[in-house]
């Protein structure tokens, strides 16, 4: 009886091993996927490409369009690309993703851009933390906030063409932050339960590692930009 307890809590400690080693996969990834961002943020601001950009609605607008083809592809493809090939298209889509958040360094000042980016972090610690730990089956959240993300990039896309509505646009961040923090901690819930699902699996494995980073980068970008439109102000 004694050996099968001690059988019984070696293997939890296997399964919570494999499970921590799986999750650092994904938030390493996310966080390479964050400094790409970050990088071509900057070179985009500092150089002659950001006027070019900018310069015309044509050039932003074509690089939304392969943002969200990338995002969407990544998702469609996912269980028919090799994991390399996986990789490649997250950081493709971090480095296009960094361009177009390059316009936050003309609208806030550093400071503030660093404080709200610190603020960004600890707020996603918190929440992914209870995703993690939680033991209520958030498995139902996403029948709501899938078609709910899709209508926020629906609205958020009218505003920008149509209505230019600063109180819409306020609107939009405070809806942004909720479900954005809700699919944080539904994320770090449904990727345990992927884990076990891929764990002896080692392309499976490969892959889910990039689409859970590809997912937790675009939670926190957003609770990053929804944090920054509604409490960044803007350069004095």
């Amino acid at each position: 009886m004694d050996n099968e307890n001690v059988s019984l809590e070696s293997r939890a400690e296997q399964i919570d091993l494999g499970l921590s080693s799986f999750f650092a996969g994904i938030y390493k990834w996310m966080a390479i996927g964050v400094f790409m961002s970050a990088l071509f943020a900057g070179i985009t601001i500092y150089t002659h490409a950001f006027d070019f950009i900018f310069s015309a609605q044509i050039f932003f607008y074509g690089l939304i369009g392969i943002e969200l083809l990338l995002v969407f592809g990544i998702q469609i493809i996912i269980n028919k690309v090799t994991p390399q090939i996986a990789t490649a298209l997250f950081l493709a889509y971090a480095a296009v993703n960094g361009v177009t958040m390059s316009v936050i360094f003309a609208i806030y000042s550093i400071d503030t851009i660093i404080q709200t980016f610190a603020g960004a972090i600890v707020l996603y610690i918190v929440l992914a933390v209870m995703g993690y730990r939680t033991k209520m089956d958030l498995s139902s959240w996403g029948a709501v906030l899938a078609p709910t993300t899709i209508a926020i990039i629906v609205m958020s896309f009218l505003n920008m063409l149509i209505f230019h509505s600063s109180l819409f646009n306020m609107v939009i961040s405070v809806v942004v932050l909720i479900v954005f923090s809700a699919l944080t901690i539904y994320d770090n819930q449904a990727y345990k339960a992927i884990y076990h699902g891929v764990k002896n699996d080692e392309k499976n494995y490969g892959r889910y590692t990039i689409l859970g980073a590809l997912h937790m980068y675009i939670n926190f970008v957003a609770i990053f930009q929804s944090l920054l439109s509604l409490f960044g102000g803007g350069r004095d």
